[in-house]
């Protein structure tokens, strides 16, 4: 878990462009949400607070305990589970979701294999599901990550924020 104040805050707060994607999701009729890197359950809580049937996984122990003991404070079963992500996700059986988002989360492993990754959430997703991520640009520049998503998905939006993340909803296809 983040050590740094602001890293901290951060865990609490709510993605900016996230209302966006909520509407997205309701416009498009999604029912069923991954929240791959879920954290502190703040994305979680809202997808299932707007109806959505969600379930978060995370690799972090405390994380997954803070996000378990938000759901149950607010009425919530715990769905959020703790995971090594790579072993979690190939569990799944295929087509599973109509959405997954990983917001902030793509570990290391995740960034060193990102094409991998793509492949099995894409795998994941629904016939047209929707992915919203949002990964540190360190180490990758836009023609690449964009080359290395258009391999397993059509990008809908793209773009960059202050902190050098990129932003991106994208369609599986």
């Amino acid at each position: 878990m983040a050590t740094d104040p602001k890293q901290i805050n951060a865990l609490f707060q709510e993605h900016p462009h996230f209302t966006a994607i909520i509407n997205t999701f309701k416009q498009r009729n999604i029912s069923t949400v991954l929240d791959l890197g879920c954290n502190t359950g703040t994305h979680l809580i809202r997808l299932i607070e707007e109806g959505f049937a969600a379930e978060g996984i995370d690799d972090s122990p405390e994380d997954i305990e803070i996000a378990n003991k938000r759901l149950n404070d607010k009425g919530f079963a715990p769905l959020a589970s703790i995971a090594e992500i790579e072993a979690k996700i190939q569990l799944y059986p295929d087509a599973s979701f109509d959405a997954v988002i990983s917001i902030n989360f793509p570990n290391n492993n995740i960034l060193s294999n990102l094409g991998s990754a793509l492949l099995e959430i894409n795998r994941l997703l629904k016939p047209h599901g929707l992915l919203f991520i949002v990964i540190p640009a360190t180490n990758l520049t836009e023609e690449s990550f964009k080359s290395t998503l258009n391999q397993h998905f059509k990008i809908l939006e793209f773009a960059q924020d202050q902190q050098q993340n990129f932003i991106v909803l994208a369609e599986e296809k």
